[in-house]
């Protein structure tokens, strides 16, 4: 961090190359992302049913730095934690008659390429702008999780389920026409926060 604040800070004293500065060129760039762990889990037994509980916390740190069309270093930081519970049940009604149940929650990363982290791309010849999202936040989920199975031999397995996901922060793909130097363009970004809910039979 300290050598590209000096970089922002002192750019005539430096004579860098793109290639030197990042090891690549315009619009490409270098991420790192650290993630720290913990968890804790229990088990729960009483006759026919076994309950497993538990929770999971992430803390992460993101930092990211390009290079814009004028040479200069552009960076992004981000950091962020979820704590994630979970708990499953399995409860044996008879030997190959088996019921589950499982409630969690998950967490995704969204990708760290061009079309959220990198510059501005203005496309000429097709009319396309592409701008960046860098404030897009880490995709979450809920699921709910019902199956039920019955073993008819060594081999043998018969099973139906249900399932359903919440999920926030889904990353969309919006298009808009827009004029640009007095000509028609179609520009595109991801837009952040955006919910939905999936479900199903399996």
């Amino acid at each position: 961090d300290h050598i590209w604040d000096l970089l922002n800070r002192n750019p005539a004293s430096f004579t860098a190359t793109q290639r030197e500065l990042l090891g690549f060129g315009v619009g490409d760039y270098v991420s790192s992302e650290d993630v720290y762990a913990y968890y804790l889990q229990g088990t729960y037994r009483a006759g026919n049913l076994t309950a497993i509980g538990g929770a999971r916390h992430e803390s992460t740190d993101q930092y990211l730095y390009r290079l814009n069309n004028e040479n200069n270093v552009v960076s992004f930081k981000d950091k962020y934690s979820h704590l994630m519970p979970s708990l499953h049940l399995r409860y044996d009604f008879l030997p190959d008659l088996v019921a589950r149940a499982s409630w969690n929650n998950t967490v995704g990363r969204h990708d760290t390429g061009d079309l959220i982290y990198g510059g501005v791309t203005v496309n000429r010849t097709a009319r396309t702008i592409v701008i960046p999202n860098p404030g897009l936040k880490p995709l979450e989920s809920e699921n709910i999780d019902l199956a039920l199975d019955w073993y008819s031999g060594p081999l043998g397995l018969i099973s139906a389920g249900y399932f359903t996901k919440d999920i926030k922060n889904f990353p969309l793909q919006t298009s808009q026409a827009i004029t640009f130097e007095g000509q028609a363009f179609t520009e595109t970004t991801v837009q952040a926060g955006v919910t939905g809910k999936i479900h199903g039979w399996e």
